[in-house]
């Protein structure tokens, strides 16, 4: 191998590890841009788990609540047919067709 040919080896090296080098940095500024990406996730993550004790305490009331509103409703037929049937006993005795 002649000088020139060793010459154009060696340039020929240095300009693949000159490429390797920018890919290794842009593969290094991905990989941070992912970590930033991954801890931001983890802190979001975190934040939202500290709601769900929250959000199954209102969920608990909720429940509650509408267990209380199911157990009235289910009462009021009742209550509004007995209030016919004293409304009209009541106006029969006034009319006075019962004693």
């Amino acid at each position: 191998m002649t000088n020139d040919e060793a010459s154009a080896e060696i340039a020929k090296l240095l300009a693949e590890t000159a490429q390797i080098n920018t890919e290794n940095q842009r593969i290094q500024a991905e990989t941070a841009q992912i970590i930033a990406e991954t801890q931001r996730i983890q802190a979001e993550t975190r934040r939202l788990n500290g709601e769900i004790p929250h959000l199954k305490a209102e969920t608990g009331k909720f429940d509650a609540e509408r267990t209380k509103v199911m157990r009235e409703t289910f009462f009021y037929p009742v209550v509004a047919g007995s209030g016919v049937i004293l409304a009209a006993i009541g106006l029969l005795k006034l009319l006075g067709h019962v004693q």
